[in-house]
């Protein structure tokens, strides 16, 4: 078998011609491919999951992540956006969420701008809504028992009062137990009322909230300009020289 040797000057200057169609037609289809080819746009929201949800419901940012994996939530995400129930697995592939270290990003995807920004402001509004409800629910809570153990307080701190009345004033001993335990009592209730009062501005203040709210994406995700613009030359090149050699080998050959 006879050794094909190339020279590589001779095949340029041979396939010039050629190689220079084949490297702009390659460039110009990968820029009519960027042009027609669909756009996909990028929202993104922040948001801190507030420390009384992950303290009293031990929901944090993995829970979240989970939580944005379930059905029924996707199905609610769908709803919102007036989109039809059933086509909820097509909205999981619209969002994706990253922990950032105590804080959740919310990344969604759209074919418009708009699109993407609804999908985000959706998502971001239900899990606050949701965090909004659940602390609704403890401070309805809370507040039921502190009530309770307010009004138990106070038939014990009247009882008190009643006994001290009745007992003469031989017994020092006992009415300054009294008086010691009905302090006590008075004390407890006043710590139950002022706990009454500010438990709702505590749940408040340590709420899930949006730090970074979305906005509308200035140029697409994909398909990258930039990218285009490499990889359409590269390609060129590569096929160019793929087919002066080719061409060259057959040549040799006799094919």
């Amino acid at each position: 078998m006879n050794n094909i040797t190339f020279d590589l000057r001779e095949i340029f200057k041979k396939r010039i011609k050629e190689m220079f169609f084949i490297f702009s037609g390659t460039i110009f289809l990968t820029m009519l491919w960027h042009l027609y080819s669909p756009r996909l746009y990028q929202s993104s929201v922040i948001l801190k999951i507030g420390s009384a949800i992950q303290n009293f419901f031990n929901e944090n940012s993995q829970t979240v992540i989970m939580l944005f994996n379930q059905e029924y939530f996707l199905k609610k995400i769908a709803q919102k956006l007036d989109v039809p129930q059933t086509d909820y697995k097509k909205i999981k592939a619209k969002i994706k969420l990253i922990d950032l270290n105590g804080l959740l990003r919310v990344d969604a995807f759209g074919e418009t701008p708009e699109e993407a920004k609804k999908i985000a402001e959706v998502c971001a509004t239900l899990l606050v809504e949701r965090h909004e409800e659940m602390l609704g629910q403890e401070l309805l809570r809370r507040t039921d028992y502190l009530r309770s153990q307010i009004v138990e307080l106070n038939r014990e701190i009247e009882s008190l009062r009643a006994r001290l009345k009745s007992l003469s004033s031989s017994g020092l001993s006992s009415q300054t137990q009294m008086m010691l335990l009905l302090e006590e009592k008075e004390s407890r209730r006043a710590y139950h009322e002022l706990a009454l009062l500010g438990q709702e501005g505590e749940l408040k203040t340590y709420r899930t909230r949006i730090e970074a709210p979305a906005s509308y994406a200035d140029r697409p995700l994909k398909p990258n300009f930039r990218i285009s613009l490499f990889i359409g030359p590269l390609l060129g090149m590569l096929i160019s020289f793929a087919w002066a050699f080719g061409r060259e080998l057959l040549q040799l050959s006799g094919i």
